[in-house]
């Protein structure tokens, strides 16, 4: 109830107002907060300290909380292009240039996007079952061009993630397909990812990626007949099984191009983030006097 309920009340608009816990009084009223559910949490004695009883349930110092909600705010709105405090020294804007000296990660193009209405495309979305799987003759259109899509990863040669992998090798294929400039004719691109089909079927788009997609499939639905079908994945189908084989040949090497290649994820930016809390929240512990032989070898993490 308390990480749920009471601490995103207190952090509300953390972005604004967060240079107001710096203060010794400021904080010591919200370590008192936060006291009161640490006790009730672990049923500790009243004479437990409170940084001990934080380290055990996984709460970081509230302060350092509201610090992250506010970096977090810095980081949606750097990325959706509203973010206007880079070059400001006081202030609120702060946090954002202290954060990406510690992390140049954030700095990094995002591969997020202002949500933005944009209509399904204008071609045919399929999704049969895997039982319709075993007759190809139900699922493949006899006379068009059929194309088969897949990601695949090798060791710690990814540069995105799997969402995004599935939706460039779509985007990809459109943009081949277009190079032949077809006209009135069937074309199918089998993908085995529904996430991906769902994402682009979607009225609302939030990935610049996904958004790129939809634009090229729209063109080539515009002069052709254009399906896309999902493909239940390692089940045998010869097409989808030769194009996981092209997908892991490929994802040996490494990219050719200057990087970044795609976006970055917001999940990856928050992960980032939330980093920078714990370690912050274990120098907190490592400075607290005294306190941290009281729990040995505990490492703090926020959760």
């Amino acid at each position: 109830m308390y990480t749920a309920i009471v601490r995103p009340v207190i952090t509300y608009g953390a972005i604004v107002w967060w240079p107001g816990t710096r203060t010794d009084k400021a904080r010591k009223q919200l370590d008192k907060v936060q006291r009161r559910a640490s006790l009730g949490i672990t049923g500790a004695m009243r004479t437990a300290p409170s940084r001990a009883i934080e380290v055990l349930t996984g709460l970081p110092p509230l302060h350092l909380v509201i610090e992250h909600k506010a970096l977090r705010s810095a980081y949606r709105l750097t990325g959706l292009g509203h973010w206007i405090g880079e070059e400001q020294t006081t202030g609120h804007a702060t946090i954002w240039n202290k954060a990406t000296k510690n992390c140049p990660i954030l700095l990094m193009l995002q591969a997020s996007v202002e949500p933005t209405i944009c209509p399904s495309p204008k071609l045919g979305i399929r999704i049969p079952s895997r039982d319709d799987w075993e007759n190809i003759n139900n699922t493949i259109c006899q006379n068009g061009i059929i194309w088969y899509t897949d990601g695949s990863k090798f060791g710690d040669k990814a540069g995105a993630g799997v969402f995004q992998a599935e939706i460039y090798v779509i985007l990809a294929c459109g943009m081949e397909i277009l190079k032949t400039a077809p006209k009135r004719r069937t074309i199918q691109i089998c993908t085995d990812s529904q996430a991906a089909l769902m994402a682009i079927e979607s009225s609302k788009v939030k990935s610049r990626l996904v958004l790129d997609c939809k634009k090229i499939l729209n063109d080539l639905a515009s002069c052709n007949i254009a399906i896309l079908t999902w493909v239940p994945g390692h089940s045998g189908v010869p097409g989808n099984e030769e194009a996981d084989r092209l997908a892991r040949v490929e994802s040996i090497g490494y990219p050719i191009g200057p990087e970044l290649i795609l976006g970055v994820p917001y999940s990856m930016g928050v992960s980032t983030m939330k980093e920078l809390l714990n370690k912050e929240f274990e120098k907190s512990w490592e400075e607290a006097p005294l306190l941290h032989q009281l729990v040995l070898e505990h490492r703090v993490a926020y959760n």
